[in-house]
């Protein structure tokens, strides 16, 4: 796939349709660019857009978009339950296709000091596109709201990234950022009681202990006389959206609520809905080519032949599906073993973690349909969260590489002139972060696999206790050598104040070896 670019702008505006026809308006004007998809809330007060196409003309329709928010919002007189500290509240670029993450992250950092330039508009960055490590998460970027951030924005710690240290007296500010795809899901309760829905709000949410991979805030749904707890998947294969819909459900029943509804705001990735009717099913080595308009697609596309155009016969052989980019096993063995430094050890332990999950999730699975020490419930939990671990650790291979990539681009930038040399350092510093958070999160998906398999190696089903100590060791393999990419990483950092963070997320890993 081509280097594509999603970018899912918010604006403060979802009450009045001729403003927001508008703002979008311009966005379906630039060629090279789709408006896929749009929604308004009119309790929210907001509408969010989903654009994807070549990155130059995504980044024109969202400028274009930006600008007539910029006209047509006045938030000293808007009002709505969902936060904002802006017209056009906030950006994010999601890369896609052949796009690794840190071209999103230098196109963040360009479009905000355009959008400071042209509009006198603040400007946070936020997510992979963060300069201070707690500005990654977007709600601590938006405390306030619009009416606390005009006095906040003057401390030293909540100055913008790019533009005045003053709002905009009608647009406030904006955040910019760079992520990786999210499921925007909200669950509407049947009280019109707010602070219940804080409060299961505060239960699901991975900040307070909840789900892994979920945001989570409370709303007021004042014209239906609802509440409604408004998430984000960051990971649905860590957190699907039927594990977020069922603790809600069972917090919201606790209290004595009943769930009304559930919605999907914006796209979401076939996949994370054909895994939840899997899941719902018990499907046994389900697959999406198994669903007929997608196998479709991919004939369409030409992937159901060979190259001498001979059609594919039944389903794919399990050594030939794509597990690094659009490699297959054997390929990918081979590229490990050619003259090229990448993919490498940081790869190859992740896909050891992914090995590892696998085997967790067939014990697991051999040992639900038999009389073993583990319960029923436990089994099935240890199932599903090896296979969301299996699936992100694959991704986290290709991620690995193409951060070592970005580390060796960084590294031969010029560095004739003082500020190409800042320029250089500053993309060097961004590279090695990220090359070292991605071995760090390898690293804990992996010690949670090997806690799983040693339990299945105990009191699962017997005949597969080797199965259960191969899952050990791999994620053992898996565990160490990401930590030793790691640190290799961090020993060339140089600013302290992220390089501490990580040290610590380091340590408390290695504690736990």
């Amino acid at each position: 796939m081509r280097r594509l670019l999603e970018s899912v702008p918010n604006f403060s505006e979802g009450r009045c349709r001729a403003t927001i026809e508008r703002i979008l308006e311009p966005a379906y004007a630039v060629p090279g660019a789709r408006v896929l998809d749009w929604s308004s809330d009119a309790d929210h007060h907001r509408t969010v857009v989903t654009l994807v196409g070549e990155p130059g003309a995504v980044l024109q329709a969202v400028k274009a978009m930006t600008a007539r928010a910029v006209d047509l919002i006045d938030l000293r007189r808007h009002r709505g339950s969902h936060p904002r500290i802006g017209a056009m509240d906030v950006i994010p670029l999601v890369p896609l296709g052949e796009m690794p993450m840190q071209e999103a992250v230098e196109l963040a950092h360009s479009l905000a000091a355009e959008l400071a330039e042209t509009h006198g508009i603040p400007v946070y960055l936020y997510g992979e596109a963060a300069t201070r490590p707690e500005r990654r998460d977007l709600s601590r970027v938006r405390e306030g709201q619009f009416e606390g951030l005009s006095e906040a924005i003057r401390q030293p710690e909540r100055r913008p990234d790019c533009g005045p240290a003053r709002l905009h007296p009608t647009a406030g500010a904006v955040a910019v950022g760079a992520r990786g795809p999210l499921i925007a899901y909200n669950v509407n309760l049947a009280t019109a009681d707010l602070a219940v829905a804080k409060r299961i709000a505060r239960q699901v949410r991975e900040s307070s202990g909840g789900l892994p991979a979920v945001k989570a805030i409370g709303l007021a749904l004042t014209d239906r006389g609802q509440t409604q707890v408004s998430m984000n998947l960051t990971d649905f294969r860590r957190t699907s959206l039927g594990t977020a819909f069922q603790a809600v459900a069972e917090a919201a029943a606790a209290m004595g609520v009943s769930v009304v509804e559930s919605e999907i705001v914006g796209l979401v990735p076939a996949e994370a809905l054909l895994e939840e009717a899997a899941r719902c099913l018990r499907l046994r080595s389900f697959e999406s080519r198994q669903v007929l308009e997608l196998r479709l697609l991919e004939e369409d596309a030409g992937a159901g032949s060979h190259a001498g155009g001979h059609p594919q016969q039944g389903r794919v052989c399990e050594l030939d599906k794509p597990i690094f980019g659009q490699m297959n096993l054997t390929a990918f063995v081979e590229q490990v073993a050619s003259a090229s430094p990448a993919p490498g050890g940081g790869t190859v332990s992740a896909v050891a973690g992914a090995l590892a999950g696998a085997l967790v999730a067939m014990v697991a699975r051999l040992s639900l349909a038999r009389e073993v020490g583990v319960p029923r419930d436990e089994l099935e939990r240890l199932v599903a969260e090896a296979e969301a671990g299996w699936h992100r650790l694959l991704e986290l291979s290709s991620r690995d590489t193409e951060a070592y990539l970005s580390v060796l681009e960084a590294y031969r930038l010029p560095k004739g002139s003082e500020e190409e040399r800042a320029r250089r350092r500053s993309a060097i510093e961004a590279a090695l972060r990220q090359a070292a958070e991605i071995p760090l999160e390898v690293a804990g998906i992996a010690r949670e696999l090997l806690a799983a398999a040693q339990l299945l190696g105990q009191a699962g089903y017997p005949p597969a206790a080797t199965d259960a100590q191969v899952a050990a060791l791999l994620a053992r393999a898996a565990i160490a050598g990401a930590l030793a990419n790691v640190r290799v990483n961090l020993e060339s950092m140089r600013d302290a104040e992220i390089k501490a963070v990580l040290h610590s997320r380091l340590a408390e890993l290695e504690a736990g070896q």
